[in-house]
């Protein structure tokens, strides 16, 4: 077993410490003996890094590696990422150069092709490292979004973007797109209707030709909002795993292939979508060969393709086990579960989320993506609390609005819930300083009408008939608990257990 030699590297957003990460993980491309070039190359093997260097991007508090430093790792590692452990202790993964090199050559090829990339993530993330290594591949200056504090604030971010618009200008007679990856609070903030700036902000998002939207998911209100005005966002779907987003808009990126899991065996799957099959067959042996038949599928995820991880470091041979395949047919069998719409994949959640009260299976995802598309409600996180008769109750901790959402969707939601049955939504027109003189608790609407939004006695009375109208009575929370600002961790993912944790103490 060849020596490793291990380096921390300081990610976070600080430019100074951010460009020595991407001087270090450019260097590991050099070892590797490997062209950088943007096109994507199809069906390679991968080939082993001459040096045994490997590098472990670490976050400013510096949070500790130290039992990273000794252990063995796969021959061909050559960068060590950590999940957000979004349900608990997060794994170290071990990528390789063709990992992250396929991965970002898929997305150039699923987007306008390289470009100038803005780091609005920290660098230590997956999400981060992979805007680096893309910046690498498109060979242009790396735009960090960072304010003195090194935060990505929203000024920070559209004064990013606008340094990349003057830097993409300069690129020659045809402008590169510029692209970013933000998380859904990101854009909710960036889309604030109420700030002074709020035209300039939007303007700014048009000139990027993608904002690649991950890190948990979006609600339908959110996204709605954004290409109303013109924005191009993509939701991505991935993990540290499959070296960032592999699934974009519901769709594989070139090289990956989904697969859905019918029933308890994984060995009988569905492929869903792959590089050359977009219509989707069927991998039964009875019926191989066969096309999907119409209709929805639902069931476990896993990922397929070059993209996918070596594996983890010093896990358990239960969670090594996820890990199956090699080179191009490297697979990693997820704990999430997914629908299959005839089109496109949708998330529904983690597998080991799912709520049974009363015998019922409860999806939080479904629940939460009901809840969000209420208009005085920014994001909800749903889970179970154990209760003596029905095994366990289904609680929503919501993040309130300081401002109605004035989208299509929040105005039909708002009118049925205080109806009590389905409204009309008005035209979707957009007033960029409409929400500048409110107070919170103010909100307009279409047509330049003001309303209340709901404190909490009367939102949980809204909230309370809009479920009955959207949601089975399983589904319907029994509790209904407000918050200013919901726990997250990692890039921006809701902690679940942090969520837990509270909602258990408000019991005692």
């Amino acid at each position: 077993m060849p020596h490793h030699d291990v380096i921390t590297c300081v990610g976070g957003l600080n430019p100074v410490a951010v460009q020595h990460l991407r001087d270090q993980i450019a260097e590991q491309l050099v070892l590797a003996k490997r062209q950088v070039a943007p096109e994507f190359p199809q069906h390679q093997s991968e080939m082993a890094v001459d040096s045994q260097r490997i590098l472990i991007p670490v976050g400013a508090d510096h949070d500790p590696v130290d039992h990273l430093l000794t252990v063995t790792y796969p021959e061909t590692t050559a960068l060590v990422v950590r999940t957000s452990g979004s349900t608990g202790q997060g794994k170290a993964v071990a990528l390789s150069i063709d990992n992250v090199l396929t991965s970002a050559r898929a997305t150039h090829e699923a987007l306008q092709g390289p470009g100038v990339w803005i780091l609005a993530l920290p660098a230590h993330h997956v999400a981060g490292v992979q805007v680096l290594v893309r910046s690498i591949v498109s060979e242009t200056p790396l735009i960090v979004a960072a304010n003195a504090d090194e935060k990505a604030t929203p000024n920070a971010i559209i004064a990013a973007i606008e340094q990349a618009q003057v830097v993409a200008a300069d690129s020659g007679q045809n402008p590169l797109p510029i692209y970013m990856s933000l998380v859904p609070t990101q854009l909710h903030r960036l889309l604030d209707a109420s700030h002074p700036d709020a035209r300039r902000r939007v303007e700014a998002l048009r000139g990027v030709s993608a904002i690649l939207l991950g890190g948990a998911a979006a609600s339908d209100g959110l996204l709605e909002q954004a290409r109303a005005q013109g924005i191009d966002v993509v939701t991505t779907y991935g993990m540290s795993e499959t070296s960032g987003g592999c699934v974009y808009n519901g769709v594989p990126l070139p090289g990956v292939s989904v697969f859905i899991e019918k029933g308890t065996d994984p060995a009988v799957s569905t492929v869903l979508l792959s590089e050359h099959d977009s219509q989707g067959m069927n991998r039964d042996e009875s019926q191989q060969g066969s096309p999907l038949s119409e209709g929805s599928l639902e069931g476990r995820i896993s990922l397929s393709g070059p993209m996918v991880a070596l594996g983890y470091v010093s896990a358990s041979d239960e969670e090594q086990a996820n890990f199956s395949g090699t080179g191009a047919q490297r697979t990693i069998r997820t704990a999430d579960m997914g629908l299959w719409d005839g089109r496109t994949l949708r998330i529904l959640g983690r597998i080991d989320d799912v709520i049974v009260t009363g015998g019922m299976k409860v999806q939080p995802q479904h629940v939460e993506t009901v809840l969000d598309a209420h208009p005085c409600v920014v994001a909800s996180c749903v889970v179970g609390l154990e209760h003596s008769e029905w095994g366990q109750e289904v609680v929503a901790l919501i993040q309130m609005a300081k401002e109605r959402r004035s989208d299509a969707q929040a105005d039909h939601a708002l009118c049925a819930s205080q109806s009590g049955g389905d409204g009309e939504s008005t035209d979707n027109k957009h007033d960029s300083d409409a929400n500048s003189d409110l107070t919170p608790g103010q909100a307009s609407v279409q047509g330049g009408e003001s309303v209340r939004c709901s404190r909490e006695d009367s939102l949980r009375i809204s909230l309370t008939n809009y479920c009955r109208e959207h949601l089975p009575a399983p589904s319907r929370p029994k509790r209904l608990v407000f918050t200013d600002q919901l726990p997250t961790r990692g890039i921006g993912k809701i902690d679940r257990k942090e969520v837990l944790r509270r909602l258990r103490t408000e019991d005692h």
